[in-house]
Protein backbone atom coordinates (compact mmCIF):
# COMPACT_ATOMS: atom_id res chain seq x y z
CA UNK A 1 0.00 0.00 0.00
CA UNK A 2 1.33 3.46 -0.67
CA UNK A 3 -1.37 5.04 1.12
CA UNK A 4 -4.96 5.71 2.19
CA UNK A 5 -7.07 8.43 1.01
CA UNK A 6 -10.41 8.77 2.74
CA UNK A 7 -12.93 11.02 1.70
CA UNK A 8 -16.03 12.40 3.54
CA UNK A 9 -19.45 14.23 3.13
CA UNK A 10 -21.93 15.62 5.60
CA UNK A 11 -24.81 15.83 3.20
CA UNK A 12 -24.79 12.55 1.53
CA UNK A 13 -23.46 8.97 0.12
CA UNK A 14 -22.85 10.47 -3.50
CA UNK A 15 -21.06 13.70 -2.65
CA UNK A 16 -18.28 11.86 -0.25
CA UNK A 17 -17.98 9.45 -3.33
CA UNK A 18 -17.94 12.57 -6.12
CA UNK A 19 -15.38 14.30 -3.47
CA UNK A 20 -12.64 10.89 -3.96
CA UNK A 21 -13.10 10.40 -7.38
CA UNK A 22 -11.89 13.94 -7.83
CA UNK A 23 -9.34 13.35 -5.29
CA UNK A 24 -8.28 10.13 -6.75
CA UNK A 25 -8.20 11.50 -10.33
CA UNK A 26 -5.79 14.38 -8.80
CA UNK A 27 -3.57 11.87 -7.05
CA UNK A 28 -0.53 11.63 -8.33
CA UNK A 29 1.60 8.73 -8.36
CA UNK A 30 4.78 8.49 -10.03
CA UNK A 31 6.66 5.23 -10.88
CA UNK A 32 5.37 2.53 -9.24
CA UNK A 33 2.22 0.40 -10.63
CA UNK A 34 -0.89 1.57 -8.78
CA UNK A 35 -4.80 0.56 -8.75
CA UNK A 36 -6.22 4.24 -9.03
CA UNK A 37 -8.51 3.57 -12.17
CA UNK A 38 -9.58 0.74 -10.80
CA UNK A 39 -10.69 2.28 -7.79
CA UNK A 40 -12.30 5.07 -9.94
CA UNK A 41 -14.07 2.51 -11.50
CA UNK A 42 -15.18 0.57 -8.22
CA UNK A 43 -16.48 4.31 -7.31
CA UNK A 44 -18.80 4.92 -10.48
CA UNK A 45 -20.45 1.62 -10.38
CA UNK A 46 -23.87 1.18 -9.49
CA UNK A 47 -24.05 -1.18 -7.09
CA UNK A 48 -21.11 0.70 -5.27
CA UNK A 49 -23.24 3.99 -5.38
CA UNK A 50 -26.23 2.06 -4.09
CA UNK A 51 -24.51 0.95 -0.95
CA UNK A 52 -24.32 -2.79 -1.90
CA UNK A 53 -20.76 -3.97 -0.89
CA UNK A 54 -20.65 -7.27 0.05
CA UNK A 55 -16.90 -8.47 1.15
CA UNK A 56 -17.50 -10.52 -2.70
CA UNK A 57 -17.65 -7.22 -4.40
CA UNK A 58 -14.76 -7.64 -7.06
CA UNK A 59 -15.38 -11.34 -7.29
CA UNK A 60 -19.31 -11.04 -8.21
CA UNK A 61 -18.64 -7.46 -10.71
CA UNK A 62 -15.40 -7.96 -11.70
CA UNK A 63 -14.91 -11.83 -12.21
CA UNK A 64 -12.58 -11.60 -15.54
CA UNK A 65 -10.49 -9.14 -13.73
CA UNK A 66 -10.34 -5.11 -14.38
CA UNK A 67 -9.69 -4.44 -18.00
CA UNK A 68 -9.81 -0.22 -17.45
CA UNK A 69 -12.75 2.22 -17.47
CA UNK A 70 -15.02 2.00 -19.77
CA UNK A 71 -16.58 6.11 -20.31
CA UNK A 72 -19.60 7.17 -21.69
CA UNK A 73 -19.57 8.50 -24.85
CA UNK A 74 -20.05 11.99 -22.69
CA UNK A 75 -17.48 11.30 -20.95
CA UNK A 76 -15.10 10.19 -23.85
CA UNK A 77 -16.02 13.53 -25.52
CA UNK A 78 -15.77 15.76 -22.42
CA UNK A 79 -12.10 14.48 -22.03
CA UNK A 80 -11.01 15.20 -25.25
CA UNK A 81 -12.44 18.58 -25.28
CA UNK A 82 -10.25 18.92 -21.48
CA UNK A 83 -7.14 17.78 -23.40
CA UNK A 84 -7.48 19.97 -26.61
CA UNK A 85 -7.74 23.33 -24.23
CA UNK A 86 -5.06 22.10 -22.44
CA UNK A 87 -3.01 21.33 -25.02
CA UNK A 88 -3.48 24.48 -26.32
CA UNK A 89 -2.64 26.49 -23.26
CA UNK A 90 0.46 24.22 -22.73
CA UNK A 91 1.57 25.06 -26.03
CA UNK A 92 1.48 28.95 -25.39
CA UNK A 93 3.27 28.44 -21.67
CA UNK A 94 5.81 26.13 -23.37
CA UNK A 95 6.32 28.62 -25.97
CA UNK A 96 5.69 26.21 -28.96
CA UNK A 97 4.32 27.04 -31.94
CA UNK A 98 1.23 29.70 -31.45
CA UNK A 99 -2.12 28.02 -30.33
CA UNK A 100 -5.43 30.43 -30.79
CA UNK A 101 -6.89 30.78 -27.27
CA UNK A 102 -10.60 31.61 -28.28
CA UNK A 103 -11.91 28.34 -29.35
CA UNK A 104 -13.92 30.26 -32.25
CA UNK A 105 -10.41 30.71 -34.00
CA UNK A 106 -9.20 27.35 -34.39
CA UNK A 107 -8.95 24.66 -37.13
CA UNK A 108 -10.61 21.77 -36.13
CA UNK A 109 -8.35 19.28 -34.24
CA UNK A 110 -8.50 15.45 -34.42
CA UNK A 111 -7.89 13.89 -31.12
CA UNK A 112 -7.71 10.12 -30.72
CA UNK A 113 -7.41 9.15 -26.85
CA UNK A 114 -6.27 5.28 -26.17
CA UNK A 115 -3.54 5.33 -28.61
CA UNK A 116 -3.31 4.39 -32.44
CA UNK A 117 -6.39 2.18 -32.64
CA UNK A 118 -8.57 4.33 -29.94
CA UNK A 119 -11.38 6.52 -31.08
CA UNK A 120 -10.87 9.21 -32.98
CA UNK A 121 -12.91 12.57 -32.58
CA UNK A 122 -12.86 16.03 -34.41
CA UNK A 123 -12.56 19.16 -31.89
CA UNK A 124 -13.67 22.22 -33.45
CA UNK A 125 -15.15 25.87 -31.87
CA UNK A 126 -18.97 25.76 -32.02
CA UNK A 127 -19.58 29.59 -30.27
CA UNK A 128 -18.69 29.84 -26.90
CA UNK A 129 -18.10 25.78 -26.65
CA UNK A 130 -16.48 22.86 -28.25
CA UNK A 131 -18.35 20.47 -30.23
CA UNK A 132 -16.40 16.76 -30.58
CA UNK A 133 -17.52 14.67 -33.33
CA UNK A 134 -16.51 10.76 -33.27
CA UNK A 135 -14.58 10.71 -37.18
CA UNK A 136 -17.86 8.62 -38.79
CA UNK A 137 -20.21 11.20 -37.50
CA UNK A 138 -22.59 9.36 -35.36
CA UNK A 139 -21.88 11.03 -32.46
CA UNK A 140 -21.69 14.81 -31.67
CA UNK A 141 -21.62 16.54 -28.13
CA UNK A 142 -20.74 20.15 -27.37
CA UNK A 143 -18.82 20.97 -24.48
CA UNK A 144 -18.60 24.19 -22.34
CA UNK A 145 -15.88 24.28 -20.59
CA UNK A 146 -16.45 27.15 -18.15
CA UNK A 147 -12.88 27.01 -15.69
CA UNK A 148 -9.69 25.39 -16.23
CA UNK A 149 -6.71 25.53 -13.92
CA UNK A 150 -3.68 24.31 -14.92
CA UNK A 151 0.05 24.91 -14.05
CA UNK A 152 2.50 23.78 -16.57
CA UNK A 153 4.88 22.49 -13.40
CA UNK A 154 2.04 20.35 -12.62
CA UNK A 155 0.07 17.19 -14.23
CA UNK A 156 -3.20 17.77 -12.45
CA UNK A 157 -5.50 20.24 -14.41
CA UNK A 158 -8.39 21.04 -12.40
CA UNK A 159 -11.34 22.02 -15.04
CA UNK A 160 -15.40 22.81 -14.78
CA UNK A 161 -16.85 21.44 -17.50
CA UNK A 162 -20.60 21.06 -18.40
CA UNK A 163 -21.35 22.13 -14.78
CA UNK A 164 -19.42 19.29 -13.37
CA UNK A 165 -16.14 19.53 -11.37
CA UNK A 166 -13.53 17.19 -13.50
CA UNK A 167 -9.47 16.41 -13.10
CA UNK A 168 -7.51 15.52 -15.39
CA UNK A 169 -3.83 14.11 -15.24
CA UNK A 170 -1.51 15.46 -18.41
CA UNK A 171 1.89 13.04 -18.35
CA UNK A 172 5.00 14.77 -20.18
CA UNK A 173 4.61 14.89 -23.85
CA UNK A 174 7.11 12.67 -25.63
CA UNK A 175 9.64 13.66 -28.30
CA UNK A 176 6.85 13.38 -31.12
CA UNK A 177 4.59 15.88 -29.14
CA UNK A 178 1.86 13.09 -28.04
CA UNK A 179 1.18 13.78 -24.42
CA UNK A 180 0.34 10.61 -22.42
Amino acid sequence: MISKLISHSSTDRNSAIDALKNAIDGYVISGVGNNTSFLTDVLRHDSFVAGDTPTNFIQTHYPEGFHGVALSSEEYAETVAMAVVANMIRSEVLQKPPAPMKVDEFDPFIVCLGGLFGKACQVQGFEDALKVTSIDGEETHTIQLEEIDIDSRSPVVNVVVNDKKRVLQIEPEDSSGKLA
